[in-house]
């Protein structure tokens, strides 16, 4: 496909996903940002055949988002428009105008149905009874929380007594992103990671769990 420019609607028409979902799927990095902000916003028509991708590896294949994210960071344009023609094959149909209205109709009746069970004497109860409870216990975090804090601020008084002295601040934190191969193992890389180098390293790291769980394949195995 070509990439043109095409609006929001335009793309939830050839994709069959719902606009909010579309906007959803953009914020997770799973379709590409529009090329124009604002009132009559443009996205690459690219994303046409992305959002068929995300459907078949999700509605097909029974991939979490966070796993298509990473495979389409890595997947050439080629297998891309694989995945959409898969999608435009298989048995996920459009769902049409009429099916649309019908089924907003359907959410929103649910909705008005839920909003009367909330405003019922036995929900309100609960949902007081709830939020004392919440209260209470980020009471107790909080309190946990200040007693850690005094407990370092002592630890460093009876350190500086020892010294019999301060000492210069030389120490920085320092931001990390960290990625578990195992419970004992992790890859550990200092600075913030773009969403391409993080899934290169979580690729990485599954590797390393493949060879160290012993899950080490060959052209000849048998599965």
């Amino acid at each position: 496909m070509l990439d043109n420019e095409i609006t929001l609607e335009e793309l939830a028409q050839r994709s069959g996903v719902e606009q909010r979902t579309l906007r959803s799927w953009i914020s997770q990095d799973l379709l590409l940002p529009p090329n124009r902000i604002g009132r009559g916003a443009r996205y690459p028509g690219r994303n046409v055949d992305r959002a068929l991708a995300v459907r078949t590896l999700k509605e097909v294949h029974g991939e979490a988002l966070a796993t298509i994210r990473k495979r389409l960071m890595l997947a050439s344009d080629s297998q891309i428009r694989e995945w959409a023609k898969q999608a435009r094959k298989s048995n996920i149909s459009l769902e049409s105008p009429r099916e649309y209205l019908r089924r907003i109709k359907e959410e929103e009746n649910h909705f008005h149905d839920n909003e009367k069970k909330l405003h019922s004497p036995e929900v309100k109860y609960s949902k007081r009874m709830s939020s004392r409870i919440d209260f209470s216990r980020r009471n107790q975090e909080i309190k946990q929380e200040m007693d850690d804090v005094a407990g370092v601020e002592r630890l460093i008084s009876i350190l500086e007594s020892i010294l019999a002295r301060p000492v210069p601040r030389k120490s920085r934190g320092k931001n990390w992103t960290r990625i578990s191969i195992t419970p004992d193992i992790e890859i550990s890389i200092r600075g913030k990671l773009e969403p391409r180098d993080r899934a290169l390293f979580e690729q990485l790291a599954d590797l390393f769990r493949s060879i160290l769980s012993g899950r080490i394949y060959h052209d000849d195995d048998q599965t």
